[in-house]
């Protein structure tokens, strides 16, 4: 990742904009958002969070039983070929 280092008034607001901030050119045309670090390390917790919410929420246990009690492993270079095969 290529680092920009900000000028101080900038980082100024930033720190009192909350943590986010639009840059814009003199037009006003949007080329992104500045998030702080924290900022940024919080929007990934709760990305996360979403992430593993929606893996439990469909999740089909029964199946997850049914796969552990099979006593037959593959290694991942068979679940790849097994993939490519099908």
């Amino acid at each position: 990742m290529t680092t920009i280092e900000l000028d101080p008034s900038i980082a100024v607001k930033l720190a009192e904009a909350g943590g986010q901030i639009s840059v814009t050119d003199a037009r006003g045309k949007v080329f992104g958002v500045l998030l702080s670090q924290e900022e940024h390390e919080q929007r990934e917790k709760q990305l996360k969070s979403v992430m593993y919410d929606l893996a439990f929420a469909t999740m089909d246990e029964e199946a997850n039983r049914a796969a552990l009690a099979n006593p037959i492993r593959y290694s991942m270079d068979e679940v790849i070929k097994m993939i490519e095969e099908s």
